[in-house]
């Protein structure tokens, strides 16, 4: 009996010093759990095959190899250490990137938000300036983005010794920014398949800017006559149409084809038929430079993008029908011809008028 109860004794001893032992060693594993990991871990890493890279005044060739850790950012072998905060308060980069430890800890990474803003601008072919480390000077001053058609095309033309520029503003970048890259701007070395590079954008952005400026000066020029053509057009419009109501209730009702008075009613009306189709030629070329329509002729559209093409065409196409209606003036068919294809170019003046109306309501 005795030797039985000091074994339970025993066995009692054992199981509370293990138990004690696991209750000590979960209690070392939670306080361990609490503390943020020191070591550096890799949070991000890409490959960019776009995109320009310089560092200081040296053309870095793609591709473009990017990582970061918790406290630092590498972009080709060029190292930036970049502390990671303690809390959001102190975080210089208010991101949404950050790790959640137990006890509701966090910590923010800027290097992780640096290190995805580098690649998206590499990927969208846009220029990143790094300039060379410098302790206790703020990440954002090591760096310069140039992400704006506006701005990489100052840079650009700089290199290309197109423009000389004189201020950051073209540039989008801080004093700090523009004073480190002056060596950039005034000593770079580019080999040519990267200048002809430039070269392509630049010409690209010179011709949407001229196409720009002629759009605006053939706004400005369709705004200028619009007036004086619908004065015109008015005028004439009317005219022809009293014109042809008379000769319909005339000669034209009475079948006096051989008549003096028929034959004037027929030569007025292609004079009147030359001078609207005039307004009519005017009218378009107007409205197309200003991209206000679009010539919807299937004919006429192959020269809409060449005015004098387009007048050369219209003025053959106009007097080759009117030489054909004149000639044989003292038919019938040939005056009801004339009557018809004025009332039709009688009906497009109107309708420019219309539109002119809706155009400036």
């Amino acid at each position: 009996m005795h030797a039985l109860n000091l074994a339970c004794a025993v066995f009692l001893v054992s199981m509370s010093s293990q138990l004690q032992a696991e209750t000590e060693q979960h209690t070392i594993e939670r306080i361990d759990s609490r503390k943020p990991v020191e070591s550096p871990r890799k949070l991000f890493s890409k490959t960019c095959e776009s995109g320009m890279l310089f560092f200081e005044d040296q053309f870095i060739e793609a591709p473009y190899h990017i990582s970061c850790t918790n406290d630092s950012i590498t972009l080709n072998g060029v190292v930036y250490t970049i502390p990671a905060p303690a809390s959001r308060i102190d975080s210089e980069l208010s991101g949404k990137r950050f790790r959640r430890f137990p006890g509701d800890q966090r910590q923010f990474f800027p290097a992780a938000n640096f290190a995805r803003q580098f690649a998206r601008v590499l990927e969208d072919d846009a220029v990143v300036i790094l300039f060379p480390p410098e302790e206790g000077l703020p990440f954002k001053n090591q760096f310069a983005l140039l992400q704006q058609p506006s701005t990489r095309y100052a840079l650009y033309a700089s290199l290309l010794k197109h423009r000389t520029y004189e201020s950051r503003v073209d540039f989008e970048v801080s004093e700090e920014q523009w004073e480190r890259m002056q060596p950039l701007l005034n000593s770079v070395v580019l080999p040519n398949a990267l200048l002809e590079r430039m070269q392509q954008f630049v010409d690209k952005m010179d011709e949407q800017e001229a196409e720009f400026v002629e759009r605006h000066a053939a706004v400005a020029r369709l705004d200028t006559f619009a007036y004086p053509l619908t004065i015109v057009a008015m005028i004439l419009g009317v005219f022809a149409f009293g014109h042809m109501l008379k000769w319909a209730g005339t000669t034209l009702a009475n079948a006096e084809t051989n008549s003096p008075q028929a034959i004037r009613y027929v030569e007025v009306g292609l004079l009147l038929m030359l001078a609207l189709s005039s307004i009519d030629l005017i009218w378009t070329l107007l409205a197309v430079q200003a991209g206000a329509m679009e010539e919807v002729n299937p004919i006429a559209a192959q020269f809409i993008n060449s005015p004098l093409q387009l007048t050369i065409f219209k003025l053959v196409a106009t007097g080759i029908g009117c030489g054909i209606l004149y000639a044989y003036r003292h038919r019938a068919q040939m005056q009801q011809a004339t009557w018809w294809l004025c009332l039709v170019t009688v009906l497009l003046t109107f309708r420019w008028l219309v539109f002119d109306s809706m155009m400036h309501t």
